[in-house]
């Protein structure tokens, strides 16, 4: 009885052992493959994140290449403006000469006619092209000297230095050119302005333009053109034009004239 006993716990030991083999080899097995599974997987995801990478490089090299500061696109000139006196509805009283100021539709804020050059445009040429699209005077059509006259603001040290050009001011790197109307502003053709970019344009004189901007008046929003110093010096060259136009103007040869013979 012993010895049938022990033959049946030695084949019963043996089927777990070849169970036991069978169960781990198949186990081994199974890992191997999922690990092979997995690592094709990383591989196909790692090479289609890399291609993904390397497209997506490669189209922002492209766009660097085609967006740089170093094109023209990027180029800034420089700009350049123009301050406009008109004297003719009070003559005789500098402080109440006009000044042309528009209103940029964008923003609906206030500031004098100025933008950017062009590609091998000088300041001043510049200057007279951007009043004209923002106001319709065209200077470079004007006769200066019958139409209108250069204002100076520099005198004396200032123009010993080659750089200042006498009828210019300078503003946040921004060139303005003074010109004063020796013809009402009405009186003298204008081209249609640019509507797209002008909301509102108006003559005002320096007395009221300051008032406005000390005031902070909330329908009154200006920009850089506009500030304390601009101001003190559109009203220095409304004096310096009224006595040119004292000493040259027929105006006042006719006012001059008529005061002589009053006296006699």
């Amino acid at each position: 009885m012993n010895n049938s006993n022990d033959s049946k716990k030695l084949e019963i030991d043996k089927k777990k052992k070849t169970t036991f083999h069978i169960y781990k080899n198949n186990k081994a097995s199974s890992n191997t493959s999922i690990g092979k599974k997995y690592q094709k997987t990383k591989k196909i995801v790692k090479s289609s994140s890399s291609s993904s990478s390397s497209s997506s490089s490669k189209k922002y090299k492209k766009t660097t290449e085609k967006w740089t500061p170093s094109t023209e696109d990027y180029v800034d000139y420089g700009s350049a403006g123009g301050i406009i006196i008109d004297p003719w509805n009070n003559p005789e009283d500098p402080d109440r000469y006009n000044t042309f100021i528009i209103k940029q539709r964008s923003n609906s804020i206030w500031g004098l006619p100025k933008g950017h050059l062009e590609k091998n445009e000088e300041f001043e040429e510049a200057a007279m092209r951007e009043v004209m699209e923002e106001t319709g005077f065209d200077f470079s059509k004007l006769q200066e000297g019958v139409d209108y006259i250069s204002v100076p603001v520099h005198k004396g040290r200032d123009l010993e230095n080659s750089n200042i050009i006498p009828h210019r001011i300078k503003t946040h790197q921004i060139h303005i050119y003074i010109w004063m109307l020796l013809k009402p502003g009405h009186s003298l053709p204008k081209h249609g302005r640019d509507n797209r970019e002008i909301q509102d344009c108006v003559w005002i004189n320096t007395t009221r333009l300051r008032k406005l901007m000390e005031d902070k008046n909330p329908n009154f929003m200006c920009n850089r053109t506009i500030n304390s110093k601009i101001i003190y010096q559109i009203n220095q060259a409304c004096h310096n034009g009224y006595k040119m136009l004292l000493e040259n103007h027929s105006y006042f040869n006719s006012i001059t004239d008529k005061a002589k013979s009053n006296t006699k």
